[in-house]
Order: structure tokens, then C-alpha cells, then sequence
């Protein structure tokens, strides 16, 4: 039987409330803020630059982030928190597109570098996602419901004079556009993926509504589908969030993620697995 707009607004509500705050605490686990420091710079001018997640497949945990993010380490080292510390991004990064070329040209634009035991061995439990957390081939349908967890920079600027670094992560969920309006971000749904967003509706750690400064900071973010309202079966089904793409960048209204299976591709055919 369809699902009634009572239903939806009913369940959507239940949703905010009790389901999406314990999910998003488990889902920042796997999710870290990346940082950036200018080559020779003292510690003072570090600053908040993407997002980042951790993958395990193949006997392997890979950090994951945006293209444009990996290639700041042309110019500046990057680090990301472990612990209570921040360890540096050891390794060497390989990107979807041809990192000579500008930016803009690698729509996919995705990076990802294999973690040194050193630092995948101190992860602690649940910190990465495995292949049965995620759906690289997930199907948008008009009701598909998408859901974000990332680190907005400027909320995440480390304190120039040191002390405890701030943890103010943002969850977004709302629905997909629908593939035929794709195109006027110059993308397609085959690629990638465009959520709605409005920026009033972002929560923090504490799921309250909080107003970002800037979204810039949450390119590297895990996307997951959340689940879809179609039927009061679908209101009705266990939510298990799954890993379907990554965020590169928000537009016009929409956050735009490229889909999970040209990362595994890349991963596979860099490593012949």
C-alpha cells in the first residue's frame, strides 16, 4: 500500500528524532576531518581543508577523500585525527583523473592513498566501512533519501594556539534530484549523484539545527542511502544506512557526490586485486 503524506511527515519526524542521531554518531566514526599545513609553517597555521573516510577491502584500509583535496600536497602536508593525536598523511595518493591537468577536468575527482599499518592499526573499532556497508550499485528512485556526514572547514579551524581540537561534524539528509535535472550541473546520474540541500537544515554532533558558515570542508565525505519513502513497507524497514558515493563539491543548492563504484574501480585496477 503507498505510504500516505501523514505516513511520511509521521515517520520522517520519528526519523529525526530517534533513528538518524545514534546512526550519524557510528557513520562519524569512519569519517575524519583533513587538515592542511603550508610546507614550513609552524603548527599555528594549520587549518581545516576537506573530509576524508576509511575503507577496508581486499585485506587493505585506504583513506578516501575528494581529488582536489589530495592535491594540496603539492604545496602543504596534510594530516588528519587519530586518537588524540593528528598524524600526518603518509603515502602516496592515487587519483581517478590526471592530476597534471586543472582541477576542474576530473569531474570524478576522487583520491584515495593505502593507510601504513603504523596508522590503520590505531583506528579504533567500526572506524572503516566494509563491503557490507556499502551498494555500488544503488538506483535512484524519486524517493530515494541520501544522507551526509562531513566536516565543514571553518567549524573545524584548528585553535592557532593549540589546546583541544574542535569536533563540529554536520548531518544532512534529504532527498535526490531527479536525474533529469542533472544535467545543469554537468553531470549525470550514471556518474554521479545530486542532493538536495539547504543549508538551514544541517545538524551538528548534538543534532541540533545549526547554520553553517561555509560548506567548504565536507568534499571527501561519505554519501550513504539512507532509504527511500515509497510504500509503508519502506517506513517501515530497518534503516541501514549504505555507502554509495562521495561528496566532491556543493553547487547551486545540491551536494554533488561521484557514485562508490568509480572508486572501487580505481582501487582494483591500481592494485589488480
Amino acid at each position: 500500500m503507498p505510504a500516505s503524506k501523514n505516513d511520511v511527515q509521521n515517520w520522517a519526524r520519528y526519523e529525526s528524532e530517534q533513528i538518524v542521531p545514534p546512526l550519524v554518531k557510528g557513520l562519524l566514526r569512519k569519517t575524519r576531518p583533513v587538515y592542511s599545513l603550508p610546507k614550513g609553517k609552524s603548527e599555528k597555521a594549520l587549518f581545516a581543508l576537506g573530509s576524508c573516510f576509511f575503507l577496508h577491502v581486499w585485506g587493505k584500509t585506504f583513506l578516501v577523500t575528494a581529488s582536489h583535496v589530495a592535491r594540496e600536497t603539492a604545496d602543504n602536508d596534510l594530516f588528519i585525527p587519530i586518537a588524540t593525536d593528528v598524524e600526518a598523511v603518509e603515502g602516496e595518493f592515487h587519483y581517478t583523473g590526471d592530476w597534471k591537468h586543472p582541477p576542474e577536468e576530473d569531474r570524478i575527482d576522487l583520491a584515495f592513498l593505502e593507510l601504513p599499518e603504523r596508522i590503520s592499526s590505531r583506528l579504533p573499532s567500526g572506524s572503516f566501512f566494509t563491503a557490507s556497508e556499502w551498494d555500488e550499485n544503488d538506483k535512484i528512485v524519486p524517493t530515494s533519501v541520501y544522507l551526509v556526514c562531513g566536516w565543514p572547514g571553518k567549524r573545524n579551524d584548528p585553535n592557532p594556539r593549540g589546546g583541544v581540537l574542535p569536533r563540529s561534524p554536520i548531518a544532512y539528509r534529504d532527498y535526490s534530484l531527479l536525474p533529469r535535472d542533472y544535467a545543469k550541473y554537468g553531470i549525470a546520474s550514471g556518474t554521479h549523484y545530486a542532493i538536495r540541500f539547504d543549508r538551514k537544515r544541517a545538524l551538528d554532533d548534538n543534532h541540533l539545527l545549526v547554520v553553517p558558515p561555509r560548506l567548504k570542508g565536507i568534499s571527501g565525505s561519505p554519501l550513504m542511502r539512507f532509504h527511500k519513502y515509497g510504500s509503508r513497507d519502506d517506513l517501515l524497514a530497518v534503516r541501514e544506512p549504505k555507502l554509495v558515493g562521495v561528496c566532491i563539491e556543493v553547487e547551486n543548492g545540491a551536494i554533488i557526490a561521484t557514485r562508490l563504484a568509480f572508486l572501487l574501480k580505481a582501487i582494483f585496477e591500481r592494485y589488480k586485486v
